[in-house]
């Protein structure tokens, strides 16, 4: 029962995490398109790397902490999350994927590799 809660669990905030980062999305673009600042593509493309970079520092973290002690397992679904990050960032900006929903992006690949 505790693993069927945890999967859900977790979907389920994954389905809020890109809504929220939909939702940034959306702001950011209406206010970089009612405006001519460019503050709000600096916000846009600052948040963006951002969360890339911490996601990276993150990343040799776990490798450092949590990996050293030659734990194949640890190892594995380390390297795995990250390759699964570099996946989702290819296919957000991936021409098919933008032919179908235009609003895709980097900005909501970054908050769910984070």
């Amino acid at each position: 029962m505790a693993i069927i809660g945890a999967t859900l669990f977790i979907l389920f905030g994954l389905v809020l995490l890109v809504d929220c980062a939909y939702t940034w999305n959306e702001k950011c673009l209406a206010n970089m398109h009612e405006s001519d600042d460019n503050r709000w593509k600096y916000i846009m493309i600052g948040s963006t790397l951002t969360l890339y970079i911490g996601a990276f520092i993150l990343t040799i973290l776990m490798y450092k902490y949590f990996a050293a002690s030659q734990c194949h397992m640890n190892q594995f679904f380390i390297t795995f999350n990250l390759i699964l990050g570099f996946i989702v960032t290819f296919l957000s900006v991936h021409p098919t994927v933008q032919e179908q929903n235009s609003q895709s992006g980097l900005s909501h690949t970054s908050m769910v590799v984070i």
